[in-house]
């Protein structure tokens, strides 16, 4: 695990990093304070999607906002959910005759508030939906009460969002699609090591000829560890074990019919931050 950063504090690296990417898209803006990047270029008549959780897991969430994706997106800290003050000024910024979705991974804080923001919008008139994403297998039915991780998967569920809002559908029809394409979709993560973050205290690493299986984004212990480290060929086969196996009654999460499509998405999701204030593992 690296110790060295290009910086050495977390003060003001969000920001940095979401004027950098403004920088080189002329189509985004920023809404510095609140750290609200949007597409000045969505229609408003179509289902306006928004996104965002803590920072540190880039590309997620700003680098998927544009054409047929996010309308925008909300930045916490690292590893921090944004306030409900900052998502419902990300809700303002990209205003929708149609309604707006929100799209969110698993986790508690983002949870509580992106909801939280969903209220109040309705409250004030504003249609507005929400969407919770957890895919992550490592985490059995007979695990954590607030159900799976969310993971990469969640880019999927964007996609195919988006699209179906690009070409016109309405609320419900997006909603519902995002609905079921989240029911449908596994992952788990793979890590040689746990992230170090400048300012923070250390955290745990792994042995020299061993790697993490299930290891969560923010650290969170994996599901199992293995030494010596198998081969790509092994690794592989026993990802997608836990993925499709339909009969572990732990992990069975999705089922399959004859002539179904599948899409797999190999992703380093989080594996290189592009604001520099963190190393991460390959996953």
């Amino acid at each position: 695990m690296s110790k060295r950063h290009l910086y050495n504090s977390l003060d003001g690296l969000v920001n940095k990093g979401l004027r950098g990417l403004i920088a080189y898209n002329p189509a985004l803006a920023l809404d510095e304070q609140n750290r609200v990047v949007y597409n000045t270029e969505y229609n408003r008549s179509n289902v306006s999607i928004i996104s965002g959780g803590g920072s540190g897991h880039e590309p997620a969430w700003s680098g998927y906002v544009g054409t047929n994706m996010l309308a925008a997106s909300v930045a916490g800290d690292v590893f921090a959910s944004p306030s409900t003050k900052q998502i419902l000024a990300g809700i303002d910024a990209v205003p929708s005759d149609e309604g707006t979705i929100l799209v969110v991974t698993n986790y508690t804080g983002d949870c509580l508030h992106f909801g939280l923001a969903a209220e109040k919008a309705n409250a004030k008139g504003h249609k507005c939906k929400m969407i919770i994403c957890g895919d992550d297998v490592s985490v059995g039915k007979n695990g954590s009460l607030v159900g799976r991780r969310g993971l990469a998967g969640q880019i999927g569920v964007l996609k195919v969002m988006g699209g179906a809002s690009g070409a016109g559908g309405s609320l419900d029809q997006v909603y519902d699609l995002g609905v079921a394409f989240s029911q449908q979709i596994v992952s788990i993560a793979v890590t040689l090591d746990h992230c170090h973050v400048p300012g923070r205290t250390e955290h745990a690493q792994s042995g020299v000829d061993e790697l993490e299986i299930g290891t969560g984004p923010h650290n969170e212990p994996g599901y199992k560890k293995l030494s010596p480290i198998p081969s790509p060929e092994s690794l592989v086969k026993t990802i997608l074990t836990y993925l499709l196996d339909e009969t572990d009654p732990l992990r069975g999460y999705v089922n399959f019919h004859e002539g179904d499509e599948t899409i797999l998405l190999v992703s380093n999701f989080g594996g290189m931050s592009s604001i520099p204030c963190a190393w991460y593992p390959a996953s």
